[in-house]
């Protein structure tokens, strides 16, 4: 019987009860804490706590510049797979892709007087985006051919760029549907206080006008609006930012309705993960004490990230140190938010650029590019940091939080790691193909953290068998950076060790097991840093789902990405993927796969034939394995190319 004495709850508002062993608490919701060594985490899976807001799921980009620049980078082969391979995590792992510049891509020709907008590039964008899951941040930020340079000062500009926005709007619900576009997420111009961004020089009140103007086209859609999308540093520095929450504040006393459906804002974290939300919070506090009804509107900080200038080279962008410190974010948003009466709608992590040469690795991305350019084979190698791995393995958690109690084994008074503890599962009635997960993180503060024992307690429905998987990063076992500095850190890795990395991508897959309720101790060594996901599941009645969309993207001679979206079950132990070559006349498919695979996506070199023709040419299918072995029915055969 499990012994909860001197249990550390997670909020301090909480009373902690003993009663013949069992743990009678107010439910408590995901925690960060401080760690010196051993303890114990105990997680009910027998209850919930709410629903589980997933705020995680977003990540943003911009163009090196505005204009021809703009139009180069988010059209580029590079970028298509940059996006391809962040649309592949499971479950959605990343919903929403905020990218600056995206008006650039539109051409503008006249007819007559009347400009013509031309949205072939922004639509095919967008387009790529929808094919792999993901909806936009659209931020109505830009210069369409160069007409609205004086848009601070021509009353004429102002009602043509409200016309542009109202045509953008019908263009996309013509193209897209309702449905769809009123998804995505229209924002204001972004940082409009930054000279860098503000490239039409609007004043304050050139601002306002270009707001209002912007908010009543979507409106006539019924589409929504935020922003300002500010750093919001001081009045002196972000006039216009502030304006704008001023005015939203006068709207709501008089009509009761801003135009706003969204607050966002920009802070981070100096290198420390924490710094993230007190920052916001702080801001929060302020502006909901200058401008009191700005409460009634929800706040989303979509550059949430723990240090400024995303080209910046730190080490720990490159392991799973930043991928702990992203989940301890995110966890203390979700653990103090209601606490703290802080109403924020999202959070993203601004990292889906592609890092820049001579950097590998340790730029704010979730991948890393090799650009092999030293033959007339010219092409891009991506391989999936950690933290986007761990971006996936967010995505195992359900709709329905579960309450998370933590305990110390030890006493200690120096902390050199926070732990952070996410649980969520599909709720308290358990069936056949239920599942739940807990994300434990794992975040060094010192850099010699040493190693933890943790003690994991899952107190689960009875009567019932479950199937367990425990999946792990850490900076032994899942470290590609590690292995390409061991091999000399070549600027063009051989595909000896690309396939390397990418084995050692992960997560790796630690311990298995089964088990019939009512309580399960697991017993974890937990390297630190590291993120660990363990994953519960109760058999379904049938075998998988489908595998559907199966598609390829070509990479070079030989080698191609296919990417394909989920089955119908969260519980998969691994897509196998099978190749027939050429016109596959005997139907003799190979599997070719080696290694587990957990995302939507396999990068796949083959040889060349004899006869010297490409050997990835032929048909394609792939189907899920579960974690009872039952396989899934393959996906639609596709042909290649």
């Amino acid at each position: 019987m499990l012994s909860f004495t001197n249990m550390k709850h997670t909020m301090v508002a909480f009373k902690v009860f003993q009663l013949v062993g069992l743990l009678l608490v107010t439910p408590t919701r995901a925690t960060t804490e401080s760690l010196g060594s051993d303890f114990d985490v105990v997680v009910d899976m027998t209850t919930s706590v709410g629903d589980m807001r997933r705020i995680w799921d977003n990540t943003g980009l911009s163009p090196p510049g505005p204009g021809e620049a703009a139009v180069e980078y988010l059209t580029s082969k590079e970028q298509l797979v940059n996006l391809a391979l962040i649309g592949s995590l499971p479950f959605k792992g990343i919903s929403h892709v905020r990218i600056h510049w995206l008006l650039d891509l539109i051409t503008v020709n006249y007819t007559d007087v009347e400009p013509c907008y031309n949205f072939q590039s922004l639509d095919y964008l967008i387009w790529w985006l929808k094919v792999h899951r993901m909806k936009p941040g659209f931020e109505l930020m830009g210069n369409p051919g160069g007409i609205f340079n004086d848009l601070d000062s021509n009353p004429q500009k102002l009602t043509l760029w409200e016309k542009f926005i109202s045509s953008l709007a019908a263009h996309y619900i013509s193209k897209f549907g309702k449905n769809e576009v009123e998804r995505w997420r229209f924002e204001l111009w972004n940082e409009p206080d930054s000279k860098q961004y503000n490239i039409l020089n609007l004043t304050t009140s050139g601002y306002l006008r270009y707001a209002l103007a912007s908010m009543r086209a979507l409106e006539s859609y019924n589409l929504s609006m935020s922003g300002p999308a500010g750093t919001f540093r001081d009045l002196e520095h972000n006039n216009i930012s502030w304006s704008l929450l001023q005015m939203c504040n006068t709207l709501l006393a008089v009509t009761g309705r801003c135009g706003l459906n969204t607050i966002t804002f920009h802070k981070k974290g100096d290198g420390d993960a924490q710094q993230v939300f007190t920052s916001s919070a702080e801001f929060y506090s302020t502006a909901t004490t200058f401008y009191q009804l700005l409460k009634k509107i929800p706040f989303a900080n979509n550059e949430a990230d723990i240090l400024t200038g995303w080209w910046r080279e730190e080490e720990w962008r490159g392991d799973v140190n930043y991928a702990a410190r992203v989940v301890e974010v995110l966890t203390t948003f979700l653990a103090t938010v209601n606490q703290q009466n802080f109403s924020v709608a999202y959070i993203s992590n601004d990292n889906g650029f592609i890092n820049q040469f001579p950097a590998y690795f340790n730029q704010r991305t979730l991948l890393t590019r090799f650009q092999m350019n030293f033959t007339e084979d010219h092409h891009n190698q991506f391989i999936r940091k950690p933290v986007m791995v761990t971006m996936g393995l967010l995505s195992y958690l359900g709709p329905k939080e579960m309450p998370v109690f933590l305990r110390h084994l030890t006493n200690s008074s120096d902390s050199d790691s926070r732990i952070s503890v996410l649980a969520a599962g599909d709720g308290v009635d358990v069936g056949p193909g239920w599942s739940a997960a807990v994300v434990l993180a794992v975040n060094a503060l010192q850099p010699d953290c040493s190693d933890k024992t943790l003690q994991l307690n899952l107190r689960l429905p009875s009567s019932i068998e479950f199937t367990y998987i425990v999946y792990q990063l850490d900076n032994v076992l899942t470290n590609p950076k590690s292995i390409w500095e061991k091999n000399g850190k070549p600027d063009f890795p051989d595909a000896t060790l690309l396939d390397e990395m990418r084995s050692n991508e992960g997560p790796y897959v630690g311990q298995t097991g089964s088990v019939v309720g009512d309580w399960e101790i697991l017993s974890l060594q937990i390297k630190c840093p590291s993120v660990t996901l363990v994953h519960v599941c109760v058999r379904p009645q049938n075998p998988p789902g489908k595998v559907l969309q199966l598609h390829a993207i070509n990479i070079t001679f030989n080698e191609v990405l296919l990417l394909w979206q989920d089955s119908s079950t969260r519980c998969v132990k691994t897509y196998e993927v099978f190749f027939c070559s050429g016109d596959c006349l005997n139907d003799e498919y190979q599997l070719i796969n080696n290694r587990t695979v957990l995302m939507l996506a396999y990068q796949f070199k083959a040889t060349t034939n004899p006869d010297g023709v490409e050997g990835s040419r032929g048909k394609y299918k792939v189907r899920v394995h579960d974690y009872w072995d039952q396989l899934g029915a393959f996906s639609d055969v596709y042909v290649y190319p």
